[in-house]
């Protein structure tokens, strides 16, 4: 059963990265803003549905004492740099804000685009590294 999970990890794990980057394609202004809604409700939905998922599926994966629990190494590297894309989008994310705060940065179109870009990049990046979390068993 464990290697269906990682098919559908995998699978989710891709989805989210398209679904988030055709939300920064709608929030850039390369989309039309009804894609951008319904590509970040869907993104919402994904995550529910995944944290169900998730915690349902330790019901059902029963593993046997003493049998070694193999782990795909994918899911390791995916979360390592998943990670870094985290932190990274973190730190833009309150280094424009402070930067709008104290006026440094003019207020209008720029920051609230580039902010709702950061958000949607942790948000996807924190999925994500929920995911690899989960299929590591950390």
């Amino acid at each position: 059963m464990g290697s269906i999970q990682n098919k559908a990890a995998l699978l989710f794990i891709m989805s989210v990265s398209v679904l988030s980057l055709i939300a920064i394609c709608a929030i850039a202004g390369l989309l039309s803003d009804d894609v951008a809604s319904k590509s970040l409700e869907t993104l919402g939905v994904l995550a529910l549905a995944t944290v169900i998922v998730m915690k349902a599926g330790k019901y059902f994966d029963k593993q046997e004492p003493g049998m070694p629990r193999v782990v795909d190494p994918i899911f390791r590297q995916i979360r390592r740099s998943t990670l870094l894309v985290l932190i990274v989008s973190a730190a833009l994310l309150a280094l424009i804000g402070i930067l709008a705060i104290w006026g440094v940065l003019p207020s209008g179109d720029f920051i609230e685009k580039s902010i709702s870009i950061m958000v949607v990049v942790a948000f996807a990046a924190l999925i994500i590294v929920m995911t690899c979390l989960d299929r590591e068993r950390v």
